[in-house]
This record gives C-alpha cells, structure tokens and sequence, in this order.
C-alpha cells in the first residue's frame, strides 16, 4: 500500500468533548486528528461516564459556551 501525504482534513472551528474514560481514550486517536486539525479543542468533563451530557450537562454547556465564545476566534488569527 502507497501512503500519500495527507492534507489537512478542515479547516473550520472544530470542538471535540467527551468523558475522561480511561480505556475509551486508549482506543481514541485525538493526537492524530489534532496534527490534520490543529484548530480542534479538546474538552473533558469530570465525574462522568458516556451519558455525559445528561450527567454533567452544566459542564457540557460551559465547555461549548467557552468555545463559541473563544474557540471560533482562535481560527481566524
């Protein structure tokens, strides 16, 4: 198999949240995703498993409060 260089996958704001679960974040690849797409913010929330939006919805909230209100200018500088 021929690997070609890959460009980057987006180019628009891009969040990513999810629970901070030991084993689930073993079989995730974010350090590849954030080399395709250096513009993705990463969030955990605490004290939650993977109904983390119904768990801990205040933290869900702020985090994509946060970044709508900081994380969208971050990709136009």
């Amino acid at each position: 198999m021929i690997r070609r260089p890959r460009r980057r996958l987006a180019r628009f704001p891009m969040a990513y949240i999810s629970a901070d679960v030991p084993l689930v974040n073993m079989a995730r690849d974010l350090d590849r995703l954030q080399e395709l797409c250096p513009q993705l913010v990463v969030a955990k929330t605490m004290l939650a498993g993977h109904f983390n939006t119904i768990e801990v919805a205040d933290q869900v909230n702020a985090m994509l409060d946060r970044f709508l209100a900081v994380g969208l200018g971050r990709s136009k500088a």
